[in-house]
């Protein structure tokens, strides 16, 4: 196994010469790290990273001595590129390291284009997103064959874009799952516009909360109970919530349920 193992971290290939490996971290639990994430991190010279809360599990992969800095939530794709370009310009080993996937509801692709734009070299390193994860983790299907076909992916709120037109997140839902990143603090008023599109209040809705971490918790309801029922479990961001006639965990499938 560990022959195997060499091998197939061998074929990672060398690190971008004057460029940026931009990595998708995944949700949260270290172990869904992607092989070539995680020699890129051992790689790396420079770590800037866009998130706010510390992954140290994913830190240990860093060689020790390598920078790591955090990238302001408020800053411009612009000055992101100020803060990265003179170290790849001195030569150094540069990652760009985001939550999720770099290109589902990040920055990342806004930041790879402005500095592929600047002549610099642009790896991408996908991640595991956490709409995936999370339905795994939750024992949601997101495609069924024969029952479900269809997947929607969409913003909650303006954070990240312009939000989807309720009737198309309404109609989304009917043919299939919708999931809504960033919709927690929103949920209500989210409900609210879905029913006035004509979804039915029993359609299946479901919230999961620090998907794949030990604190993941997830609560099932309907769309006209799925906001009482998460403001009395007391749950908190970061969350995504499934809604749809197939949005409900699977009976018997919490395999995750006690952080297993």
């Amino acid at each position: 196994m560990d022959e195997a193992l060499a091998e197939f971290v061998g074929r990672v290939g060398p690190f971008p010469g004057r460029g940026v490996s931009v990595l998708g971290l995944g949700p949260g639990d270290p172990g869904l790290l992607t092989v070539k994430a995680a020699v890129r991190l051992r790689q790396a010279e420079v770590v800037f990273y866009d998130f706010g809360n510390s992954p140290w599990a994913i830190w240990d992969l860093v060689t020790p001595g390598a920078e790591r800095t955090l990238v302001p939530c408020e800053i411009s794709t612009g000055d992101i590129v100020a803060m990265i370009r003179p170290h790849v310009e001195a030569g150094r080993r540069v990652v760009y390291l985001v939550a999720g996937d770099p290109f589902v509801f990040e920055r990342a692709d806004a930041v790879a284009e402005a500095l592929a734009a600047g002549g610099l070299a642009v790896e991408i390193v996908p991640g595991l997103t956490a709409a995936v994860a999370a339905a795994a983790y939750a024992g949601i299907p997101l495609t069924s064959q024969g029952v479900a076909g269809a997947l929607c992916l969409a913003a909650g709120c303006d954070y990240h874009g312009s939000r989807l037109p309720s009737p198309i997140l309404a109609t989304m839902a009917r043919s299939g799952i919708l999931v809504l990143y960033v919709a927690e603090e929103h949920l209500d008023q989210l409900c609210a516009e879905l029913r006035a599109c004509g979804l039915a209040g029993q359609t299946p809705a479901t919230l999961v909360a620090d998907a794949t971490e030990p604190s993941q918790r997830v609560v099932s309801a309907t769309l006209d109970t799925i906001g009482a029922e998460v403001t009395r479990a007391g749950v908190k961001p970061p969350a995504l919530v499934f809604i749809g006639a197939h949005a409900a965990p699977r009976p018997g499938w919490a395999w995750f349920a006690h952080g297993d």
